[in-house]
């Protein structure tokens, strides 16, 4: 009869032992580190120096990593990348937006956990609960921005992966909806309602040019070239952290175009301009107006206008989308302009972000096509 023998047998000295059964070389790696957690990595190979190899080398990282990242937190990190990184590598909009994450929502919750000690699944909690109580737009920035400087440990040496790689955010499905695309009928009670305030012409760029706000806001009336027509977007204000309202390049190389301005603008636009005291379309004393003031003044208008929370409050965004929608929809003899055309009016460095926000049915549209049914 023959023997039973084991079918893994353990070499404990060395933390490498051999499956009887398949061949295999295991190795086991437990380590504690300095904060008192357990550092555990395992493996297997078909040869035994192999197999011995690995394990020497996770213990050369535990050995690299936890002497040099054990003295930097997420914040300490994240300051330091932004000192010295970022501006040799981003665009000043990008870095101002992964910013303004990083203070208001990384660091509150982040901030003072070492590098080394961050884990995906604690990353992954922490998206979640971003996502649930501030949307998932602002969860998904808080991410990008904490991404930035998690790649930035792992080219330092500093962690070996990446962890904010594998969080996955949920896809809302009601978000698309969130956006407002605005009738002609509500258009016209926007506009009469922002007579003589200051989002006056922010509101008309948006509906009538598709401009963002920031770009609406940095518009100067030299930008506007009525002998020539067009109307050439070069420049944004934005906030930001520090500095207050600053003026910007454009949120991408593709932010930069000149727009045909549309024959039934032009005389209210050259009258505008003879008219201004300031060098911007949208100040009246030359002072910048932040998109977080700007924010609170469309409301009050849009509330003027008759918007309520009931039926849904419009943002300035809605005005682009509106103007971007109708040109997809509508322009042309109702065949809508080509997609490559509603990129570069947009000032999108994608298709495909003007094919998935832009693309898509209006109320009046919907009306029209419910007509044909009998």
């Amino acid at each position: 009869m023959a023997t039973n023998t084991k079918t893994v047998k353990r070499r404990s000295a060395t933390n490498l032992w051999q499956n009887e059964k398949t061949g295999r070389w295991h190795w086991e790696l437990l380590l504690q580190r300095k904060d008192g957690t357990t550092y555990r990595r395992a493996g297997s190979r078909k040869e035994k120096t192999q197999a011995a190899a690995d394990r020497d080398q996770a213990k050369t990282e535990f050995t690299r990593f936890e002497g040099r990242a054990g003295s930097w937190t997420v914040k300490s990190w994240g300051e330091h990348v932004a000192e010295t990184v970022w501006p040799e590598e981003l665009a000043e909009t990008t870095m101002n937006a992964y910013a303004y994450s990083l203070s208001n929502h990384v660091y509150t919750k982040l901030g003072a956990v070492r590098l080394d000690a961050l884990t995906v699944p604690q990353l992954q909690q922490f998206a979640t609960a971003l996502a649930s109580s501030a949307g998932r737009n602002v969860a998904g920035n808080a991410l990008s921005a904490l991404g930035s400087i998690l790649t930035r440990a792992v080219e330092a040496g500093l962690i070996p992966t990446n962890p904010a790689r594998n969080v996955k955010l949920r896809k809302v499905a009601v978000e698309e909806e969130s956006k407002m695309i605005l009738t002609e009928a509500q258009q016209r009670r926007l506009m009469d309602a922002s007579k003589g305030t200051c989002m006056e012409w922010p509101i008309l760029l948006g509906l009538k040019f598709g401009l963002r706000m920031g770009e609406a806001l940095g518009l100067r009336w030299i930008d506007i070239d009525l002998e020539a027509g067009v109307l050439r977007v070069q420049q944004q204000a934005q906030y930001v952290i520090g500095k207050g309202v600053q003026i910007t390049a454009p949120k991408s190389k593709k932010g930069y175009r000149s727009l045909p301005i549309p024959p039934g603008l032009v005389q209210s636009l050259s009258e505008a301009k003879k008219g201004a005291n300031s060098l911007y379309v949208c100040t009246r004393n030359g002072k910048l107006i932040g998109a977080k003031k700007s924010s609170h003044y469309f409301k009050d208008v849009a509330l003027a206008a008759g918007f309520d929370e009931e039926s849904g409050i419009p943002t300035h965004h809605d005005c682009r989308s509106t103007f971007l929608t109708h040109l997809a929809n509508n322009a042309n003899g109702g065949q809508g302009v080509k997609p490559h055309v509603l990129m570069a009016i947009a000032g999108h460095s994608s298709l495909a972000t003007t094919m998935r926000y832009y693309l898509r049915a209006s109320d009046d549209d919907l009306r029209a096509a419910m007509q044909c049914v009998s």
